[in-house]
């Protein structure tokens, strides 16, 4: 197992608000600086072995004769320490292994050009000093020359500050600053060639030898380090009864005041309990298991199960996660429960599908709407591309795993008359055609209520009254309260060519409209629910020419009958 230790100092420079974190792996007897390879001399040693084995070119012992002011290049003295400066060694270069989203690369200047920030390509190779942006919703793997891989999380930005390595084909000394939000870290160990990798932010550096960990900055100005394999000792300078060993499993926060806080990393949440299925075509929700200790989440969904072809990554402090919608297919979804200290658990990870396609169509019919038993109608909205539809119908309060009706239609409609009385729920689904001539069925629509209740009874035409009292002819027929209903009256029982089709919400009609001649008059009563009734029985009626005074009012005789002209 790696061995890391940390080492907190104060900077003579800086602030005294800020302190200085190092996070080593003792890979030599000599502990690195962060600007040189420090070496003890054994006896043999002369400077030109040494360059060629630091900096891969034999002729170069000049330079580390001047830097260490070696008086005789030939009498090297045994013990003693010589430091071979980074500047001096070899330069490598890191790569871009995987790209999601819009992030940018503002490279070093170079001679006689400056430096322009650029939209990042995969595959593109990162020089020494190579400033990288990573927007929210985005998400870059960087693969440095030794394998080491770094995982740039949404919302960060940081500096390839040196890419060095250690003679022609030696382990690779990386210094790289993160200056806003989180990057993980994977370095393949090498007892061999142990590589070097520093991460730094403005109050802390954290440096391995081969481990895997994660190092975040947070907006209050905490460096946070979790260890997920390896070992790391954490000392601070400032007061040197604070200091802790971090094992596998172990996390460290350094606030601004210095004070040093370890803890266990919460244990990874039930990954039975994680989402294995996300089905909206806009949003990529996913309901997280509940943690009483946690004060957030990390959440990320990845293409493969490793995590380094990340394509939705953040954090959050609810326990519902939204991020933009990605194509249907299969992913890995990781989470982690993070501590009231702001550290990170440990990650569960469990597979989940997304399947948002064809779209489900919408519903026509309103929620809760009131359907005449006796001829259930339920309408939804064609869909673009759709060949046929799924419509399933369930007792309220039941699941559709056993539905009362389900049905593959060709149109977005589905008709009834078999329900009893009773509430209900219904769901629709799109389907397609695949090029292969198969069905592919989308998910489903939220399902949406609806009840079957029977009709209101049909008016009785033959109980209808009529009055022309005032030489104004009016029908009159017994209702219910909280009814309207629809009168139509044509020349034929039938009614097919309607001479009026209205509407009352008092149980009379005023016969103002017609002239002389015979008419049929239909009704059909609407409760309340909006339920409506069939049409009546036609009932024939005759208006008369009745003979009216100059106000408009019908003359009677002296036997109270109305006068009907000859």
């Amino acid at each position: 197992m790696p061995f890391v230790r940390i080492h907190i100092r104060w900077s003579q420079v800086a602030a005294a608000s800020l302190m200085a974190l190092t996070i080593s792996a003792q890979a030599q007897p000599i502990p690195a600086t962060h600007s040189s390879t420090r070496h003890r001399i054994h006896t043999g040693d002369t400077l030109e072995q040494l360059a060629r084995h630091y900096l891969g070119d034999g002729s170069l012992w000049p330079e580390l004769q001047r830097h260490n002011q070696v008086g005789s290049p030939y009498r090297l003295r045994p013990g003693s320490v010589l430091e071979i400066p980074y500047h001096l060694q070899r330069l490598a270069s890191a790569s871009v292994d995987f790209l999601q989203g819009n992030a940018t690369v503002l490279s070093p200047p170079e001679r006689n050009r400056a430096a322009s920030e650029v939209q990042l390509q995969p595959g593109q190779k990162l020089p020494e000093g190579s400033r990288l942006r990573v927007p929210p919703d985005s998400f870059v793997s960087v693969r440095l020359a030794d394998g080491t891989l770094l995982k740039v999380q949404a919302d960060s930005e940081i500096l390839l500050q040196q890419l060095r390595q250690k003679g022609r084909n030696g382990s690779l000394q990386s210094v790289v600053e993160l200056q806003r939000g989180a990057l993980e870290a994977a370095v393949p160990p090498n007892k061999r060639r142990p590589p070097a990798l520093d991460i730094r932010t403005n109050i802390a550096t954290s440096s391995v030898r081969g481990t895997e960990f994660g190092v975040y900055h947070t907006e209050g100005g905490a460096h946070i380090t979790t260890v997920q394999r390896g070992l790391v000792q954490v000392q601070s300078a400032l007061a040197q009864s604070a200091n802790a060993q971090l094992p596998k499993g172990q996390g460290a926060v350094v606030d601004r005041s210095g004070q040093l806080q370890q803890a266990a990393l919460l244990p990874a949440l039930p990954a039975s309990q994680l989402p294995q299925l996300a089905e909206d075509a806009q949003w990529l929700n996913l309901p997280l298991p509940s943690q009483p200790t946690a004060a957030g989440y990390v959440v990320q969904v990845s293409e493969d199960a490793a995590g380094h072809q990340v394509l939705r990554n953040g954090r959050f402090t609810g326990d519902t996660v939204r991020f933009p919608a990605v194509p249907d297919g299969s992913y890995f979804v990781q989470v982690r429960a993070v501590d009231a200290h702001g550290i990170p658990g440990l990650p569960a990870q469990g597979q989940l599908k997304v399947k948002a396609h064809p779209v489900p169509p919408l519903y026509q019919t309103p929620p809760a709407a009131v359907l005449p038993s006796d001829a259930v109608a339920l309408h939804c909205t064609p869909v673009h591309g759709a060949a046929a539809y799924r419509i399933q119908i369930a007792t309220a309060g039941q699941d559709f795993a056993t539905p009362l009706r389900d049905e593959v239609v060709g149109t977005c409609a589905l008709q009834t008359n078999t329900l009893p009385l009773g509430n209900y729920r219904w769901r629709t689904a799109s389907i397609r055609t695949l090029d292969n001539g198969s069905p592919d069925q989308g998910p489903f629509a939220a399902a949406q209520d609806f009840r079957a209740a029977e009709r209101p009874p049909v008016p009785d035409a033959a109980a209808l009254a009529w009055d022309t009292a005032g030489g104004v002819p009016t029908m009159h027929w017994q209702g219910e309260p909280g009814q309207s209903w629809r009168v139509v009256v044509a020349r034929e029982p039938e009614a097919l060519q309607p001479l009026l089709d209205t509407r009352v919400d008092q149980p009379q009609w005023q016969a103002t409209e017609l002239g002389t001649g015979r008419y049929y008059l239909r009704l059909q009563a609407r409760d309340a629910s909006g339920l409506e009734s069939t049409l009546s029985a036609a009932r024939e009626f005759t208006l008369l020419p009745w003979v009216r005074d100059g106000s408009g009012r019908a003359l009677r005789s002296g036997s109270g009958l109305d006068v009907i002209a000859e």
